[in-house]
């Protein structure tokens, strides 16, 4: 038990220290080096593109001289033989490049045209050219067949790079290329410039591409190689001394990728040069651009290490301290759990608030017991009232008429079904007799309310009522004698009671009625028709003057009578819908022939049935009288 409680307590305080200050910590400073992290992306690949767009305006500014010469040598000879489709040498265009190449501080240009498929020069600044067949070689290919306006490729001395600046000439008249202007320009400045590779806090590389293969670079282990990118070179044929460097699009930026080299990864960007194949590619290594932000994470990451140790030494000190009381009121506890009452939690000096909660538990025991007598005491007040209860039922169903097997033309049932124990309705049916002969006296009555007192009133207003029948013969006197008694009792309670009492004469068939507010006696023709029968009149015990009408309804053989109180007709479902005098009527028709007792059972059958789980409203009284 004492270890449960003190692992228990340990692994609490603990998880509570973590959760309240090293956890919110450690995700606020991860929010924060992740938003660093994504700055310092955006602001890296932003320093990349605008510096390559810098470089590219080196290379932009070589071309536009260099084409802009040619542009104006073209305006010059257009329109003459200089630009002819023969083979024959150009001097005067010859003049006009060598003055362009004199005063441009270009190295070589020339004019190749177009003479049967063939590619000669009929014009250049070096004589050796001229007349040539230039086709196989390698800047007519790029220029004529693959199509590139400028490009850079090595000379005969392959350390030297030239900028080939090309511009095609067409036949005015059918669109046909005729021939193309070439001029170079020495390019190791321009690339030595390009390639320059750039330092701050971080450096960036810079290297220049062509077709795939990086010709000049700031980073040697770039030279050479191949720069796999699924947007220009999905395939590449390399030489066995060449590697493929992968550019892998790096997700959330536009341009931006990363790459593996000499086993780091770096982060780049690729941008197009004007006119031109060749491209720019710009490389930084992530180690130097996230040094500071992977320097931030592991101090964070330290600092949570040091406050998860102290603070789960901490929580073990506190739980080492608290364990004694909260020990001995676990135990206290399970002692009260297995019965014994007379354990108590006795204050430590190091329990605090589990001091407090002890002696709330001491209180709680003792009110416990004081409550478990006091219930003790209430379940043997409510054994005695409910043996009582039983005894007033049993009383009650006594008094209650016991209907024999058949009266004078006549067959009667009667059916009581109390809501409680005891209950305010009563019936009651006996014989009388007369100078007319035997008389059939039926009564049903329902008391105000419920339970004992309701049944004691019930019981009252049944022996005046008989009290009253064996001194009168007249229906009508013998309910207003009877209301005037009961007023008398009543009056200081405000207690009144339905009634709907009758007298049948058999031998006449004949029935005098009277209701003293109670739900009317339905009658049920032998042929089938119903009849409601009720009188106006007011609750007995509310107006000692009060006068009764009385009716009367010739009855024939086969016919049956239904006398209830309103808890038949109040009786509802669990969606509390009443069952009510239409569903009464239905039943009563569906009948037939069957005697007074099965109506009566069955009525109950299906007042239970139509109520289901929900519990009885009122108390059910019902006599069903069939007429012989």
């Amino acid at each position: 038990m004492g270890k449960f409680y003190r692992r228990s307590l340990s692994v609490r305080v603990l998880m509570i220290s973590l959760v309240i200050f090293a956890l919110p910590m450690l995700i606020y400073f991860l929010i924060v080096i992740h938003s660093n992290y994504e700055r310092r992306l955006r602001e890296t690949v932003i320093r990349l593109v605008e510096l390559g767009h810098s470089r590219a305006s080196l290379f932009r500014e070589a071309y536009n001289y260099s084409i802009n010469t040619l542009n104006i040598i073209y305006e010059l000879t257009k329109g003459t033989d200089a630009l002819s489709q023969t083979a024959e040498p150009k001097p005067i265009l010859t003049d006009f490049l060598q003055s362009a190449v004199r005063g441009g501080h270009f190295n070589l240009a020339f004019y190749v045209a177009q003479v049967d498929g063939q590619w000669i020069a009929t014009a250049a600044t070096d004589p050796r050219l001229i007349g040539k067949n230039l086709s196989g070689m390698h800047y007519i290919e790029t220029a004529a067949v693959h199509g590139q306006a400028s490009f850079i490729a090595l000379g005969p001395e392959t350390l030297n790079r030239y900028l080939y600046v090309v511009k095609r000439i067409y036949d005015p008249k059918t669109g046909e290329p005729i021939g193309m202007f070439l001029i170079t320009t020495l390019a190791n400045t321009v690339v030595d410039e390009m390639v320059r590779s750039e330092s701050t806090d971080y450096t960036v590389n810079v290297s220049l591409i062509d077709d795939g293969v990086v010709i000049a670079s700031g980073n040697p282990d770039l030279l050479l190689n191949f720069i796999y990118a699924p947007d220009i070179a999905p395939y590449v044929s390399k030489t066995e001394s060449q590697d493929v460097i992968e550019l892998v699009p790096l997700p959330g930026t536009k341009g931006a990728s990363t790459m593996k080299v000499g086993g780091a990864t770096n982060l780049a960007v690729e941008l197009q040069l004007p006119q031109t194949h060749l491209r720019v590619l710009l490389d930084a290594s992530e180690e130097e651009v996230f040094g500071q932000e992977s320097s931030r994470l592991f101090h964070v990451l330290a600092l949570f290490l040091i406050i998860f140790l102290i603070g789960g030494a901490l929580a073990l000190w506190i739980t080492k301290q608290m364990s004694l009381p909260w020990i001995h009121l676990g135990l206290v506890m399970d002692r009260v759990s297995q019965g014994d009452l007379t354990a108590r939690f006795e204050p430590h000096k190091m329990g605090f608030e589990i001091n407090d909660l002890g002696i709330i538990f001491n209180h709680s025991v003792d009110s416990l017991c004081d409550q478990m007598a006091e219930a003790e005491a209430e379940r043997v007040q409510k054994e005695t009232l409910k043996q009582e209860l039983n005894i007033g039922y049993e009383i009650q169903l006594a008094i209650l008429p016991k209907i024999g097997p058949s009266y004078p033309g006549a067959e009667i049932a009667a059916r009581y079904s109390p809501a409680k124990e005891v209950g305010g309705d009563f019936y009651d049916v006996f014989v009388k007799e007369t100078e007319e002969g035997e008389q059939i006296f039926l009564t049903v009555a329902d008391a105000a309310g419920k339970g004992i007192s309701a049944c004691l009133y019930s019981l009252g207003l049944r022996s005046m009522i008989r009290s009253s029948c064996a001194a009168y013969d007249d229906l009508g006197r013998i309910v207003t004698e009877t209301n005037h008694l009961f007023c008398k009792d009543s009056e200081e309670t405000g207690m009144f009671v339905t009634l709907f009492s009758a007298r049948f004469e058999p031998q006449a068939k004949r029935l005098t009625y009277t209701s003293c507010g109670h739900t009317p006696a339905i009658l049920r023709r032998s042929s089938g028709e119903i009849e409601l029968l009720q009188t106006e009149g007011i609750a007995m015990g509310v107006d000692p003057t009060a006068q009764f009408k009385v009716k009367t309804v010739q009855l024939q053989k086969g016919d049956l009578i239904c006398f209830y109180t309103d808890g038949v007709t109040e009786s509802h479902n669990v969606r509390n819908e009443l069952f009510g005098e239409k569903r009464l009527i239905a039943f009563l028709q569906g009948q037939g022939e069957q005697s007074s007792g099965k109506v009566g059972d069955q009525l109950l059958a299906a007042l239970d049935t139509y109520r289901g789980a929900a519990p009885p409203f009122d108390d059910i009284t019902a006599l069903i009288i069939r007429i012989l």
